[in-house]
C-alpha cells in the first residue's frame, strides 16, 4: 500500500515539479498579443492589397478605366489611414500617366514610398489622368516650405510635369481635390469615358463619380 504524506500528497515522484511546470492562468505576457489597432491596420492593408490586385486577373484585356479609378480610390484611402496611424503627413502627386506617394520623414524631407500598396504606379496604356483640381489646402511651415511646394508641383516624377498633389495629415484633414481619370484615346472624351475622385474631409470623403461635362 502506497504511503500517504501528512499533507495529503500521494507521494508520486515528480508531482511537485509537475505542478511547478504548469502555466499559471492569467500570467501570459502581453508581448504575445496584438493591439486592436494593429489588427485593424493589417486587415485594412490586406483588403486594399487584394482590391489593387484582383481587377488585373478579372479583366482579360488589362485594367480598365473603372479598375484604375477604384485602385486609386483605395490607395488614397490607405494613405489617409496611414497618416493618422503613424502620425506623419503623406503626399500624393501625379503626372498624366503615373502617380506616387511620399511620407514626411524625421529628417524634414519627403521620402518616396517604394514598396507595398503605396508604391509608385504607372497607369496602363489607354488610361490617363486629365487633371487635378485642388480646393483649399493648408501647408504648415513646419511641414512644408513654399519652395518644396513649388518644386513638387512642377515635376513629380523626373519626367512629365506634375498635374497636382494631395496631402493627408495625421489629424485626418486632407487637401480637397477632384482627380479626373479618362480613357486616354484620341478623340474619345465623352462623359462616360471619365471618372472623378472627389476628396473631401470626413468619413467616406473619397468618392468616385462619372464626370459631368
Amino acid at each position: 500500500m502506497m504511503p500517504i504524506s501528512a499533507t495529503g500528497n500521494s507521494g508520486m515522484p515528480g508531482a511537485a515539479s509537475m505542478q511547478g511546470d504548469l502555466p499559471v492562468c492569467g500570467a501570459r505576457s502581453a508581448s504575445y498579443g496584438f493591439t486592436l489597432l494593429e489588427i485593424m491596420l493589417v486587415l485594412a492593408i490586406m483588403a486594399i492589397s487584394v482590391a489593387l490586385v484582383v481587377p488585373d486577373f478579372i479583366s482579360g484585356s488589362g485594367p480598365s478605366l473603372d479598375d484604375e479609378s477604384r485602385r486609386l480610390q483605395v490607395a488614397l484611402s490607405l494613405a489617409a489611414e496611414d497618416a493618422q496611424v503613424y502620425g506623419v503627413p503623406v503626399r500624393w502627386s501625379a503626372t498624366a500617366h503615373a502617380y506616387r506617394f511620399e511620407k514626411w520623414d524625421a529628417a524634414g524631407k519627403w521620402d518616396a514610398v517604394l514598396q507595398g500598396p503605396l508604391k509608385p504606379h504607372a497607369l496602363p496604356s489607354g488610361v490617363g489622368i486629365a487633371g487635378v483640381r485642388q480646393g483649399q489646402a493648408a501647408y504648415p511651415a513646419a511641414v512644408m516650405s513654399p519652395s518644396d511646394t513649388a518644386a513638387s508641383t512642377t515635376n513629380a516624377d523626373g519626367g512629365e510635369p506634375a498635374l497636382g498633389q494631395v496631402l493627408f495629415w495625421p489629424d485626418g484633414s486632407l487637401t480637397m481635390a477632384d482627380i479626373e481619370l479618362v480613357r486616354d484615346v484620341a478623340g474619345s472624351q465623352k462623359p462616360e469615358d471619365s471618372r472623378v475622385l472627389r476628396l473631401r474631409p470626413g468619413p467616406g470623403g473619397i468618392r468616385m463619380a462619372k464626370a459631368s461635362r
